[in-house]
């Protein structure tokens, strides 16, 4: 169900009050949103240095990025996400080992528009490498709920809000799919 409002700000504004308190409970950090051009419906949601991230295989950093644009038509306006990534990282500045992306259809874009990259080589039977981080493996949206979730259960980060996480992570999903 897409956020919907009387005008851009409050349409930006009722994500950032799912969005920042969601992120700061569970894996730390301030979400960052900033305008694309003055003027411009444009927005860049993000966290902005990358989030240190201590799991169960060492310090791993966790970015997000998150670029929307809002809709007008009959007085009413849209949140659109036009392209968003979520990546884990071995350093601040290193290749992602693991990324969530999406863009926007394009008529450029012939690849899986919703996909998964990991930094990793496959040895094929007959000895040739594949190199999955080449590929755009295909997978629904991905919310930024499911990449919590992962991080947390999959990769061992203790959340800051301790044990509630669940909770919280279905809270939001729910708020998002139903209220939003």
């Amino acid at each position: 169900m897409p956020i919907t409002g009387r005008t851009p700000n409050e349409c930006y504004g009722t994500f950032l009050e799912v969005i920042r308190p969601l992120v700061a409970a569970t894996i730390g950090g301030y979400v960052r949103c900033t305008k694309m051009k003055p003027n411009e419906t444009e927005r860049m949601l993000e966290l902005p240095e990358g989030v240190p991230l201590e799991t169960r295989f060492g310090r791993l950093f966790f970015w997000m990025g998150q670029r929307l644009s809002v809709q007008s038509e009959k007085g009413r306006c849209s949140l659109e996400t036009i392209w968003y990534a979520y990546r884990v990282q071995a350093t601040t500045d290193a290749r992602a080992l693991i990324r969530w992306e999406y863009k926007k259809p394009a008529v450029d874009v012939r690849y899986a528009r919703h996909h998964v990259q990991l930094q990793a080589n496959v040895l094929l039977p007959r000895g040739e490498s594949l190199d999955i981080d080449k590929l755009h493996v295909p997978t629904g949206w991905t919310p930024i709920e499911e990449v919590i979730r992962f991080l947390i259960h999959d990769l061992g980060v203790q959340p800051n809000c301790g044990d509630e996480w669940h909770e919280l992570l279905l809270e939001s999903e729910r708020r998002f799919h139903s209220e939003i």
